[in-house]
This record gives structure tokens, sequence and C-alpha cells, in this order.
């Protein structure tokens, strides 16, 4: 672990709280690059496709994933030198959240030992996850190849430091009425000078 560091498909809130909740494991850690506020209200109003095209608000959670929740660290992070501030000082050993407990089979339950929805408290991945980590540059200073590579070497070497493998993962949303092949604008398709300007006087 640790070795990894991955750029996902641009999702919405739900869909990334549910991937951590069902994939994801003590010690994990999500960042969201944007204030408390903003990213609840986000939630609260976020839908999910079926099939169909229908939606459901996302207002319930079952049991499984309330007791993974109290498990997950997260941070929220307004700007860039609060996100490069977190990650340089990161330390799982500072986290407040508890471990899961160790959930021991007894020989009645013996042959449920691979069921996934049991086990799912003792397996999954270690990660940090970062949200929206490319659009917290964008209209910034720091918007450029030189500065999003200034993060994104601090966001590896906390990866690295902690043993958790890296998840970074921008916000996005599905287009209705849209075929799967369809292209779908995202802050990972806008431009972005090499080096960061620095504007003067003299300018």
């Amino acid at each position: 672990m640790g070795n990894h560091a991955v750029v996902e498909t641009p999702v919405r809130p739900a869909a990334l709280l549910s991937f951590i909740l069902a994939r994801c494991t003590h010690p994990t850690t999500l960042i969201v690059c944007s204030s408390s506020a903003d990213f609840v209200q986000r939630c609260a109003h976020d839908d999910y496709y079926d099939g169909d095209g229908c939606t459901e608000p996302l207002h319930t959670a079952s049991l499984l994933q309330v007791a993974v929740a109290r498990h997950v660290r997260v941070a929220f992070v307004p700007t860039v030198a609060h996100l490069r501030s977190f990650l340089a000082a990161f330390n799982l050993a500072a986290s407040r959240m508890p471990p899961p407990p160790v959930v021991v089979s007894s020989g009645s339950n013996s042959s449920n030992d691979n069921d996934p929805e049991r086990l799912s408290v003792s397996r999954g991945d270690r990660a940090l996850v970062v949200y929206d980590f490319v659009r917290l540059h964008k209209g910034t200073s720091e918007w450029s190849g030189q500065g999003l590579g200034a993060s994104t070497a601090v966001l590896a070497e906390a990866g690295w430091r902690t043993g958790l493998d890296v998840l970074v993962v921008e916000s996005g949303a599905p287009v209705t009425g849209e075929t799967p092949d369809a292209k779908q604008e995202t802050v990972l398709d806008t431009r972005a000078p090499v080096l960061t300007s620095r504007l003067s006087i003299a300018d």
C-alpha cells in the first residue's frame, strides 16, 4: 500500500461517498477541497441516477454505511494553502477516528466467512482520497502545471509517508439524455499554463 496514486473519472458527491463506504477501510482519510458548508449543500441536493434515467435523493444510509462512516476521517480545505499545510503535517497517529472493532467469526457462522457484507468492516483499501483537487487550484495563482505539480508532490509524499494509496477524484455529473460515449466537459478538460505567472508593477 502507499505505492499507488490514481486520478479517477469525475463523479458526483453521493457516488464518491458510496464508494468510500463500500470499498475503503480505516485509516482512510477523505480530504474535501471546499468548505464543509459548501460540500454538505452539494450532497443535500445531489441525486444519483439509475439505468432508466430516474433520480432519487440520497437521504438515507444503511446501518453498515453508518458504522463504516464512524471510522473515516474527513477534512475540509477551502484553499490551496490549507491543502498543502494539511498534507505536510498529515499524520495518522493524530487522527481521532478510532479503528473498527475486530470481527471474530464464530464456529456456528463459519460458513458465512466469505460473505462480502459480513467482512466489509475488516477489508478494503486504505486510502487518502482528495476530492476536487484540480478544481481547488482553478482561478487562483496556483492554476498552472507548476502549481498543480507542487501540490501533487506534497500529496504523493503524504501517501508514501503514511502508507496510504492516493486517489484523486474531481466532481462531475451525468448529462441527462446523453449517450454513455458523449463527451462531458469537466475541470480536467480546462487548459492551464505550464508555469505560474506572477504579475508585477512593471507589467
